[in-house]
């Protein structure tokens, strides 16, 4: 199994497109006695977060729908990307994309921060390796379940649980790692602030963490460690992969997030998350239209002054009990 998932990561660095749907369900576990009532409905019932994608690079052309549920509201949205332009669909509506989102998004920028983001993983894929630390152990009980068809695919079918404790371990070497921390934090504003990055310290010993400056002795290290894994209880993930391109088709998790022993929680006294994501059309053309009708940005802006609620739907609702923020600040 350790060789099939290797060889699907290194599958997916190649590649350039795919379409797919996710989901997300949470659901939670409160005690609505203890809670005001303008915060009962947000946890009376799941929220879920649904939708569709498409993706391709080359050229650059993207379309998304998502719905959200939560508190009985539901909210539909959409975003389209095509070259440098960009669109928003909220409310039934859709709209341009302000330019400097649509630079985000697309177009010579935005190919230039993926260059760039390309040749930074790189060099942190150099990094982790030259401090011993292999992503793949961050999974534990790692083992294959069989061999299964998705949408007619034969796929490998991998079963795990992430290993929090090994990635505290990791992340915290990674910390103390000069060349790590260089790609990292190539300003040294981040090592500046937790006291500097040491020149020699044995990654992922005890004595490095305790020298790295960071304000964690192997005590404290624990006591974190300890305290993140009961938190984060019934970690599972699994993952389809396809036998012919080792292309992943299918991916699932799910945890539960408990709050930390003899804090006041106000009532919630857990989450449950799951999560479902499936591609296909992996490097295949995509093929997007720009949408009919579309409004210009300062529409949206008008309509979200006016009234946020008819767009943001039950988001509009949590703005409100959080005493509502700008649209402009928003989109920052």
């Amino acid at each position: 199994p350790q060789g099939i998932l290797a060889a699907a990561m290194a599958a997916a660095e190649t590649m350039t497109s795919a379409t797919g749907t996710f989901a997300v369900d949470v659901t939670f576990d409160a005690d609505t006695a203890q809670m005001p009532a303008e915060a009962k409905a947000f946890v009376e019932e799941p929220m879920s977060i649904s939708g569709t994608l498409a993706y391709g690079s080359e050229p650059l052309a993207a379309d998304m729908t998502l719905s959200l549920s939560l508190a009985g509201e539901a909210m539909n949205a959409g975003i389209k990307l095509l070259d440098d332009k960009g669109w928003l669909q909220l409310g039934g509506q859709w709209y341009e994309a302000p330019p400097e989102l649509s630079d985000m998004m697309g177009g010579p920028k935005a190919d230039a921060a993926a260059a760039d983001q390309a040749a930074k993983m790189a060099q942190m894929k150099q990094a982790l390796t030259a401090a011993g630390i292999d992503p793949l152990t961050w999974i534990k009980d790692l083992r294959l379940v069989g061999e299964e068809k998705v949408d007619g695919v034969d796929a490998y079918h991998l079963a795990g649980a992430p290993d929090l404790t090994k990635i505290i371990v990791d992340v915290m070497a990674m910390l103390q790692n000069p060349e790590a921390m260089k790609t990292l934090d190539p300003s040294g504003s981040l090592s500046g602030l937790m006291g500097g990055v040491p020149g020699g310290a044995a990654s992922g010993s005890s004595e490095g963490l305790g020298a790295a400056g960071l304000g964690v002795n192997p005590s404290m290290l624990l006591q974190m460690q300890q305290q993140i894994t009961a938190m984060f209880q019934s970690l599972t993930a699994d993952v389809w992969i396809a036998k012919d391109d080792l292309m992943m088709l299918r991916f699932t998790a799910g945890a539960k997030i408990v709050p930390p022993a003899g804090e006041d929680s106000g009532g919630l006294s857990g989450i449950t998350l799951d999560m479902d994501v499936t591609l296909q059309d992996h490097n295949q053309a995509v093929t997007v239209a720009a949408p009919a009708g579309a409004k210009p940005f300062s529409a949206l802006e008008e309509a979200m002054e006016k009234d946020p609620a008819s767009i943001l739907g039950p988001l509009g609702g949590i703005l409100g009990m959080t005493g509502g923020m700008g649209f402009g600040d928003a989109t920052q």
